[in-house]
């Protein structure tokens, strides 16, 4: 989605893009993809969950409400660049 403030939007901060949005509706969804270099991702309203991968190793992350969670390399003491392959939210 178009990154549009104050719309409650989940955010994602990945290295080779400034910042990437997605509108969450409904109670409950997931999304698949595969977008690397992701560092930071902000909650919304709804219970957050990622998965992320380095290489073989596979990482699960809770994603505070309405905050800015750091992810992938932010929490990595090799500073890897984790690849983000899931979302799921829950109402």
């Amino acid at each position: 989605a178009d990154c549009v403030t104050g719309t409650g939007q989940l955010e994602v901060q990945a290295r080779d893009k400034s910042k990437v949005c997605f509108d969450v509706k409904g109670t409950s969804g997931w999304l698949t993809l595969e977008l690397p270099s992701v560092y930071l991702i902000r909650g919304n309203d709804y219970t957050t969950e990622v998965d992320m991968t380095v290489g073989t190793e596979e990482q699960s992350y809770d994603i505070a409400k309405n905050a800015w969670t750091p992810v992938g390399e932010s929490t990595d003491e090799q500073a890897r660049e984790f690849t983000l392959l899931e979302i799921r939210s829950t109402k």
